[in-house]
């Protein structure tokens, strides 16, 4: 399952964190009346941190530790205080080294201050052994999926399906697989009353390249069968391309690509997070940039259904 860190000392989030099973996780209030409902409830989106272990480490002109230091300071200030945070993999620089976790546990300490549980999932730069090491304390734990960490966090407004697209470290392919696929299709299956949302890592690539290459999921094609045929699954959130982007399917299948907080690829593109506001018929989109003045900054985009 993905690291979930809720309300801990800062000593104690440095060291460790807490992992709840891949059962249910429900945090902050889901249930109320009904003008509560309509309330929306604020969720912020980050992906590909890739924190090295120098904090002062640049690439391709960006410092990311500072990039990612400027979006907590940023997703901290907002007047309604997101309910959640994810972070959607690459949360290393490169091959995930244990130096890197541990510069990335100093920075990410701000959310259970702050009282905003935080939840990790892991990308093609990560990996799980040095990951794990750094932020869990529970050596055996429970696991829906073996060698793979998934999970479902209820909100007020939808549940949230955090996958694993993981394949291996350093190797830009991901892949779901076929155990995680039967787990991921039982759990949306048994927890239909409320919109679904899934996250991976990974970009969907339902055709092959000139060159052969895979650099999305390798089995797009078995999961999004799975995801159009089930009418409450709304979204499918990722990030790897470093690129912001969001577009509907024609099954109505909504694609969040999250916006790199390390670095870009170009300089046009924006670098920063996702303020996602959710009522019970759909989902606010702004981007908010590191740099105030980018064209893209504080743009929305509404999603319905």
């Amino acid at each position: 399952m993905p690291i979930h860190y809720t309300s801990l000392h800062r000593r104690a989030f440095l060291q460790t964190s807490l992992v709840a099973g891949a059962s249910l996780l429900t945090f902050g209030q889901v249930l109320g009346d009904d003008k509560q409902q309509n309330v929306p409830e604020h969720v912020a989106l980050l992906s590909d941190t890739h924190i090295d272990a120098d904090v002062t480490k640049v690439v391709r002109g960006s410092v990311m530790s500072a990039n990612l230091q400027k979006v907590i300071a940023d997703v901290l200030a907002q007047p309604q205080q997101p309910a959640q945070a994810f972070i959607d993999g690459d949360c290393a620089f490169n091959v995930g080294l244990p130096e890197d976790y541990r510069t990335l546990a100093s920075l990410l300490a701000a959310f259970p201050s702050a009282n905003i549980p935080l939840h990790m999932a892991l990308g093609n730069h990560d990996d799980r052994t040095a990951f794990l090491k750094q932020f869990s304390s529970h050596k055996e734990e429970t696991q829906a999926v073996e060698g793979k960490h998934v999970s479902m966090i209820e909100t007020k407004h939808a549940n949230w399906f955090l996958t694993d697209s993981l394949q291996k470290v350093n190797n830009v392919t991901g892949e779901i697989g076929a155990q995680q696929l039967d787990w991921l299709s039982s759990a949306l299956k048994a927890n239909s009353e409320k919109p679904a949302i899934v996250l991976g890592h990974h970009n969907p690539q339902f055709d092959a390249r000139e060159d052969g290459r895979v650099t999305g999921l390798q089995d797009s094609k078995a999961l999004f069968d799975l995801l159009e045929s089930l009418p409450h699954v709304k979204a499918y959130v990722f990030g790897h391309t470093h690129s912001w982007s969001v577009k509907q399917r024609d099954s109505g299948l909504h694609l969040i690509n999250l916006p790199p907080i390390g670095y870009a690829f170009n300089e046009t593109s924006p670098i920063g997070w996702v303020d996602a506001a959710l009522t019970a018929t759909g989902m606010q989109l702004t981007l908010r940039c590191t740099d105030p003045n980018h064209a893209q900054h504080l743009t929305q985009q509404e999603l319905a259904w």
